[in-house]
């Protein structure tokens, strides 16, 4: 029995919010035990960034404890991806790596960035630009990049649910 085609239009949808929750609620759950090794490795790389500027502050992980679950912009791009291409998403192995690295350096900058501008209250372009990288920056390269996917493959966003074959 053929289904019409509002019906697997419907289905098309069920599918990628399910496998986009599914993989998600993975990736959290193993995320959130390396998540502190995570923030650690952020944190002391906004250090060295510092040092090479000739600032030598006391590095210290009290505030990494208290943001242990702190969540990972790439896993909802990883997931996005995963709901996207469902299979074929070993073919978009670098693409993945790349947004992968873009994000890790996005959050060292705006850590890096953070702490700078800590020392200097009163350089609004230093506190400014923390905000940019790690409120806005970090949140906006996975969808940007996802989006990019979609234009490379000529998948647009339209027919990202579509029940014709391509």
């Amino acid at each position: 029995m053929l289904l019409p085609m509002k019906n697997k239009k419907t289905i098309s949808i069920l599918v990628f919010v399910l496998v986009f929750i599914v993989s998600l609620t993975a990736a959290y759950s193993l995320w959130y035990p390396v998540s502190f090794y995570y923030a650690w490795f952020r944190l002391k790389a906004a250090y060295i960034l510092l040092n090479l500027f000739g600032i030598y502050p006391t590095f210290s992980i009290s505030g990494i404890q208290s943001s242990q679950g702190e969540m990972f912009a790439f896993l909802p791009y990883i997931s996005l991806m995963m709901a996207t291409y469902k299979k074929e998403i070993s073919k978009h192995l670098k693409e993945i790596g790349i947004t992968f690295v873009a994000i890790v350096l996005i959050e060292i900058l705006g850590r890096f960035l953070e702490k700078y501008a800590g020392m200097y209250p009163k350089n609004i372009i230093l506190s400014m630009l923390a905000i940019f990288f790690l409120g806005t920056a970090r949140v906006a390269l996975p969808f940007l990049s996802w989006f990019i996917s979609l234009y490379r493959e000529r998948k647009p966003f339209s027919k990202l649910f579509s029940s014709e074959p391509e």
